[in-house]
């Protein structure tokens, strides 16, 4: 009886030794930890890349269709007053907003979902 504890115990003893040199579970964990989270920074960072492409790709379109001199030339035809009214309350700046926002959020669903990231709206 005492043999067969005493092997038990040098091979717990042999298993504690094998799993703790040098701390390996601990390195493995570790290597684990660094590799997990190079995976999360270079998901997000291709977002982040992604992104900024499709914002340049957006930019582009508006400037290539010209958006901005378009609504200008709508309010040249309006009274005096009128314009100064509406410049006021800021109406063309409201209404290159929401074309601008508008023509960025296609580019950005079409680029996504070119991309494969069809969950970048989200």
């Amino acid at each position: 009886m005492e043999i067969l504890l005493s092997s038990i115990a040098s091979l717990v003893d042999w298993l504690d030794w094998f799993f703790n040199f040098g701390g390996l579970i601990a390195k493995f964990q570790q290597l684990l930890g660094h590799l997990m989270s190079g995976i999360i920074v270079g998901y997000w960072t291709l977002k982040l890349s992604t992104a900024v492409f499709m914002w340049g790709v957006a930019k582009q379109i508006l400037l290539d269709l010209q958006v901005t001199q378009y609504i200008d030339s709508l309010f040249t035809n309006f009274d005096s007053q009128i314009i100064s009214m509406l410049l006021w309350f800021r109406i063309p700046d409201f209404i290159h907003l929401i074309v601008t926002a508008y023509v960025t959020r296609w580019a950005i669903a079409a680029m996504s979902s070119i991309v494969g990231f069809a969950s970048f709206m989200s």
